[in-house]
């Protein structure tokens, strides 16, 4: 099965461009237009995900947040460890950060490095920014992920 799998990935991405094609809705994430925005979840949400990306309401919230109330992507020789990377921000935040850019997961292969939160084998002010992905990460780790972790990205 897992042969299929980039074969069945390949062919859904097909089928959403064709179905999605057109101008009426634009993905701040990928920056790409499509004639509206697939369904998803459960129950199911209209208009919810990317058919180019698969960004969700949300990382299209915090994409525009992050372009329009920070310095993430105009601040030169950022430093940004990703922690948890989304798929659909991972390219984008490479592409705009450049070699900067690092991510990190505890059990994701296609990480840059393998890392577990409560254990950031970097020293302190070594990332400008950070980038805790799949809003998700603190919650199952606890709150000393949250205040601990966060201290020590921002150089304090």
């Amino acid at each position: 099965m897992a042969l299929f799998k980039p074969l069945l990935r390949a062919t859904r991405s097909f089928v959403y461009r064709v179905i999605y094609r057109g101008t009426g809705r634009w993905c701040p994430v990928c920056e790409q237009p499509s004639r509206r925005f697939a369904p998803f979840g459960n129950p199911r949400r209209a208009q919810a995900m990317c058919p180019h990306c698969g960004a969700l309401e949300r990382h299209r919230l915090l994409a525009l947040f992050v372009e329009k109330k920070t310095n993430l992507y105009t601040q030169p020789d950022l430093r940004m460890l990703h922690v948890a990377p989304e798929p659909c921000f991972e390219s984008h935040l490479r592409a705009r950060v450049g070699a900067g850019y690092l991510t990190a997961d505890l059990e994701d292969s296609h990480a840059d490095v393998r890392m577990d939160i409560t254990h950031i084998e970097y020293p302190d002010a070594t990332f400008d920014a950070g980038w805790l992905g799949a809003h998700h990460g603190a919650d199952h780790r606890g709150a000393d992920v949250r205040g601990s972790e966060r201290h020590r990205s921002e150089g304090a």
